[in-house]
């Protein structure tokens, strides 16, 4: 039995449910997997775990498949929310998709002083999200906010803040103290970087912040996340 394919499905699942999967998925199944009836599918929604389906019907408007088996149990990752500013569109579609393979629990855009608030789509980016959690084989889908302005930050987790201009500890060194659950978050500026303006706010307006310093090289936006987040992933695996 060959499984062809993983999808994301917003509906409750459980064992002997009969989906009845439109469009937009259904283009995805006839056209790009070739979906046919008997054909095995995985499906799960974030929250009732992973089945194994099977595809009963195939019509132009709807695909029906059969919930048979369960195959996993719900799991949620890690609790990290990834404030980032703007790039441009495809490196933020870079970003948005290593994030969510790497496990950020909530994506959160901001609006500075120098990045472009119009890159942020939040429907496509909630369209990335799922399509890189279909791949990754997470069980569960990172939660897309809408654009918030920098100063409508509002957050009791500790703050790991990566300042371009390197001050702060070592990326290690922070990651070192930081337990394997803990609640955490993320600011990582624009491409153009923050203003001085609103370094002052994330550093003496925010609480519980916590100036990182990722080397030498000043980062890309994506590459900032990509580093941080690794290191976070390997830190909770070693603990």
């Amino acid at each position: 039995m060959k499984i062809k394919t993983r999808l994301y499905i917003e509906k409750p699942l459980r064992e002997n449910l009969t989906l009845d999967i439109v469009a937009p998925q259904l283009h995805f199944l006839k056209n790009v997997m070739r979906i046919k009836e008997g054909d095995y599918i995985s499906v799960f929604n974030g929250k009732d775990g992973e089945y194994l389906a099977q595809i009963t019907e195939v019509k132009n408007k709807f695909i029906l498949a059969e919930c048979q088996k369960y195959l996993k149990e719900q799991k949620c990752s890690s609790n990290i929310k990834l404030y980032f500013g703007s790039t441009n569109k495809h490196r933020l579609a870079f970003l948005v998709e290593k994030a969510t393979e790497l496990g950020v629990s909530e994506l959160q855009p901001i609006i500075t002083s120098f990045g472009d608030s119009k890159l942020f789509k939040e429907d496509k980016m909630s369209l990335q999200v799922i399509e890189a959690a279909e791949q990754c084989e997470r069980l569960d889908v990172p939660k897309v906010h809408d654009a918030i302005k920098l100063r409508d930050i509002k957050d009791d987790n500790l703050i790991l803040f990566a300042d371009e201009s390197r001050v702060g500890d070592n990326l290690f060194s922070a990651l070192s103290k930081i337990g394997p659950n803990q609640e955490l978050s993320i600011i990582i500026g624009p491409a153009g970087g923050f203003s001085a303006e609103e370094k002052d706010f994330i550093n003496n307006k925010l609480e519980n912040i916590k100036n990182i310093s990722l080397g030498d090289n000043i980062l890309r936006v994506e590459t900032a996340a990509i580093m941080i987040l690794s290191c976070l992933v390997a830190n909770q695996a070693y603990h």
